[in-house]
């Protein structure tokens, strides 16, 4: 009996040993067929092949996981706007790398395809890499320092040279023709996009592009950036045939790819100029039209400016020269802009490494509790959690109350900037009143007073003609100095008005201090080429109307800045209100009606001008008017 369960207990024993050595083989034979299918999934992301990536991170069994490889494997092919938040804070994953890793990658590349502010993907983006290098998972890596290097070549190459770092990570992992294609790419367009103009390596290094093309297959989805730098190579040797050759290349052999939109405007853009240098101008002016049709919907600002730089060259030179310098100036203001984002990246920088730096000091501070804790100090820790909570619910609660009261009293300089607004609007309102009801009187005096006195001089000259008489031509020309005293004095009337004394531009400028005191909205004044005063009736209307474009973007826009631009050209006179409102669909409003635009446009025609409105949602609105002078 005893040997019956020995014997027993010996065969449970096997078993289980057997069950723990199957279920051990399984799950490194899980672990192994996992990690294989993530080298294949990222080294299709590399070679562009975006679909097939789709497809792999379907046979993953990690339903996170795959969640997050199919979001980013999207957004890569189409730029697409989805993204499905995968809430790592509380699943059992929250402290794998992978996952934060995957996971910053995906909120990196939405912000840098959905927001116009795409600095704030470089957070993202740069824990994405520190959670890739603590993993070892080189073709993870790799991808993370592609999204670095994609977010430094994105309009702010030119500011700095900290690519240089990833740039550098990159050459040492190196492991096929793809990696070297990728490495030579970047190094060529950050050559190119020097500071300082051309780096003095670009062109020895940009020989070596026949062979990286050479290297790779023909169906490479890399071939279209290869072309297209290969074309600006030949561009910058004043090799145009050979530069339109690859240009072209470029063009035909992205159409097909979702991904490469931004590069079919850049090669269309390209493409124009070329007609241009070879004279073909019109051409030129049809291609740069089409480049239209893939323009960046999300941030077009980087693309409106080569738009209207090119399309101001290729007017001016057909002699379309007012429409060439309105597209000018369009292009100066959006350069102007250009370079402020553009110093938003050391903003960004600076910000994550104040993170980073926060982060290992609270790592420092919660190891040294943990070893507090250790060594026995149970109770003075609880002290201490139960004073911190009671401190915390004690500083939120003031924090609270003082949020509440600061709320309270934003809200009642909110009002009483509001009511000062409409105070001086009505006292405005009331001057050009006053003086419209002064030229009346004017007007009156001169028919009533002046008219008579004109007449009797008329009656004694006339009496003249008949006879000589000393006294009677005395009194004539009494009467003459009489009249000519009275039109003095109504012409000295006239131009003692509020606005004759300040000018236009002073009150202009009385007004943008008034409404920018609530530092709810700032307004600015530009003024070009207006040396001097203008028609007092003709400055009074104009501020009347700018008065009228303020009130709207005070009441409407809810924007934070304006801008008035008052331009003197010779034959016209040109005003320009622009703020960074919401804007709105031009479509769904008329000059007849809504927001003052029928007393504005009466006034305009008054004075036999014109005026343009252009607005778009959430990228502010544009009013230009020209008057002739």
């Amino acid at each position: 009996m005893y040997k019956e369960q020995r014997c027993g207990f010996i065969l449970n024993k096997h078993i289980l040993v057997i069950l723990l050595i199957v279920l051990t083989f399984r799950s490194v034979a899980q672990t192994a067929s996992e990690s294989l299918l993530l080298d294949t999934y990222f080294h299709q992301l590399k070679s562009l092949e975006y679909e097939k990536a789709i497809n792999t991170s379907k046979q993953i069994n990690n339903d996170i996981l795959k969640t997050l490889l199919q979001n980013l494997s999207l957004k890569l092919n189409n730029a697409s706007s989805i993204y499905i938040q995968t809430n790592l804070a509380d699943s059992i994953y929250y402290e794998n790398a992978l996952y934060k890793s995957l996971n910053n990658l995906n909120k990196g590349y939405y912000i840098f395809y959905q927001e116009s502010d795409k600095s704030r993907a470089y957070k993202h983006f740069y824990e994405a890499l520190l959670n890739a290098e603590n993993t070892q998972n080189i073709p993870l890596i790799k991808r993370c320092l592609m999204a670095m290097l994609e977010f430094y070549h994105y309009d702010i190459t030119q500011s700095n040279s900290d690519y240089k770092v990833y740039l550098e990570k990159y050459k040492k992992l190196i492991s096929d023709n793809e990696d070297k294609a990728i490495y030579k790419l970047y190094e060529l367009i950050f050559y190119s996009s020097s500071i300082n103009g051309l780096d003095k390596d670009y062109f020895d290094n940009a020989k070596k592009l026949d062979k990286i093309i050479a290297s790779l297959p023909n169906n490479s989805k890399l071939l279209p950036k290869l072309y297209f730098e290969k074309a600006l190579y030949h561009e910058l040797l004043n090799e145009i045939d050979s530069s339109k050759i690859y240009y072209e290349l470029a063009f035909n052999d992205s159409k097909n790819y979702p991904f490469y939109e931004y590069l079919r405007f850049s090669t269309s853009v390209k493409l124009s100029h070329i007609e241009y240098v070879k004279g073909n101008y019109k051409k030129a002016l049809h291609t740069l039209e089409s480049s239209k049709n893939y323009i960046n919907k999300i941030d077009s600002l980087s693309d409106l400016y080569y738009l209207y730089h090119y399309k101001s060259k290729y007017l001016n030179t057909l002699g379309n020269h007012q429409e060439a310098y309105n597209l000018l100036f369009k292009a100066i203001v959006t350069s102007e802009q250009l370079n402020f984002k553009k110093n938003t990246i050391e903003v960004a920088k600076l910000k994550v490494n104040l993170e980073t730096e926060q982060k290992e000091k609270q790592i420092i501070i919660e190891q040294a509790q943990k070893k507090r804790f250790r060594n026995g100090m149970i109770t003075l820790g609880s002290l201490l959690v139960l004073g911190s909570i009671i401190f915390f619910l004690i500083q939120k609660n003031t924090k609270r109350k003082q949020l509440l009261a600061i709320q309270e009293k934003e809200l009642a300089s909110q009002k009483v900037t509001t009511l000062l607004k409409e105070q001086e609007l009505t006292a405005i309102d009331a001057m050009i009143e006053g003086q419209e009801k002064e030229r009346q009187r004017i007007a009156n005096d001169l028919h009533d007073d002046l008219g008579g006195l004109m007449a009797t001089v008329k009656l004694h000259f006339n009496a003249l003609k008949d006879k000589q008489s000393p006294e009677l031509y005395k009194k004539t020309t009494e009467l003459l100095d009489e009249a000519y005293n009275k039109v003095r004095t109504v012409a000295h009337t006239k131009n003692s008005g509020v606005m004759a004394k300040k000018g236009l531009l002073k009150a202009l400028n009385d007004m943008a201090k008034t409404v920018s005191a609530s530092n709810q909205l700032q307004v600015d004044i530009f003024d070009h080429g207006l040396n001097e005063r203008l028609e007092n009736s003709l400055e009074l209307t104009i501020f009347r109307i700018v008065q009228e474009l303020i009130t709207n973007v005070i009441k409407h826009a809810e924007a934070t800045e304006a801008s008035i631009h008052i331009t003197k050209h010779e034959e016209s006179l040109n005003i320009m209100v622009e703020d960074n409102g919401k804007g709105f669909n031009t479509k769904n409003i008329t000059k007849k009606s809504g927001m003052g635009i029928h007393s504005i446009d009466k006034r305009i025609e008054n004075l036999g001008g014109s005026v343009t409105i252009e607005s778009e949602l959430h990228k502010g609105t544009t009013v230009i008017i020209d008057i002739p002078s």
